[in-house]
């Protein structure tokens, strides 16, 4: 079945009468013949093929002259870029080849140098916090004593402490069980109070009581009168922290 080209589908019975048509038409002997002396390649068409050929070499070999160029702009640019990187912008240091293994191979040995430094150093004992100013101690201590006159934060306290020895308070320790004593073994006689007296008073008699110089003038503190009044001072202000303190439980109980 030859196609016409058409755009439109054809019916089976429609499909069936052209096929039928096309099969006599090539079946008839006048129409082969016909068919037979018709030249189809004419010299039109051999130019025609010419020209395309010629056409389409032209296109290839400027897309490959194209190309070329291109590649070459590429190498060049890619070779620039690195000449520049290595030379460094300004007077900078020049790099090498292996410029990155030169690089990692100092700064690995810098690392170890440091490491080593820090080694020999001698480690700071004791505490590493920096020391609290009177300031800062005062008002920890303002704090501490604030928070200690709460009755729930006593007992919350309290109970923590007791929980943690693992004892209650007003409970009592139990004794310890005395350790079985092996048969046969003899218990040591404990030394009579008797015994005891005579070996005290042969240790003081051994050793000799060492007599102390008296000086003729007693021995006066120049300080007295300052240190007593330091020690005054001292009393009343725990004094009146006392009852502060008692006044502050008795306003919390109210």
């Amino acid at each position: 079945m030859i196609d016409y080209g058409l755009s439109y589908p054809r019916s089976t019975k429609g499909a069936k009468l052209v096929g039928f048509s096309d099969s006599n038409q090539t079946g008839d002997i006048d129409m082969r013949k016909s068919m037979s002396g018709v030249s189809w390649q004419s010299a039109k068409h051999e130019e025609t093929k010419i020209k395309i050929s010629l056409g389409v070499r032209r296109g290839w070999s400027l897309r490959l002259q194209k190309l070329m160029v291109q590649d070459g702009c590429f190498v060049e640019w890619r070779e620039m870029i690195a000449d520049a990187a290595r030379k460094g912008f300004a007077g900078g240091v020049a790099f090498q080849w292996n410029s990155h293994k030169i690089l990692t191979e100092q700064l690995r040995q810098e690392w170890l140098e440091k490491v080593q430094q820090r080694r020999s150093m001698p480690r700071p004992t004791g505490n590493r916090r920096a020391p609290k100013t009177p300031e800062q101690r005062r008002k920890i201590a303002e704090a501490i004593a604030a928070k200690w006159l709460d009755r729930e934060y006593r007992e919350r306290v309290c109970s923590a402490i007791n929980s943690y020895h693992g004892t209650s308070s007003g409970s009592k320790v139990p004794r310890k069980q005395r350790t079985p004593r092996e048969p046969g073994a003899k218990r040591e006689k404990k030394k009579s109070i008797q015994h005891r007296a005579v070996s005290l008073d042969d240790a003081h008699a051994k050793t000799a009581p060492v007599k102390r110089k008296k000086s003729a003038t007693p021995y006066k503190d120049p300080m007295a009168g300052e240190k007593l009044e330091m020690i005054t001072k001292i009393r009343a202000q725990r004094t009146a922290l006392e009852i502060e303190k008692k006044e502050a439980i008795e306003r919390a109980r109210l």
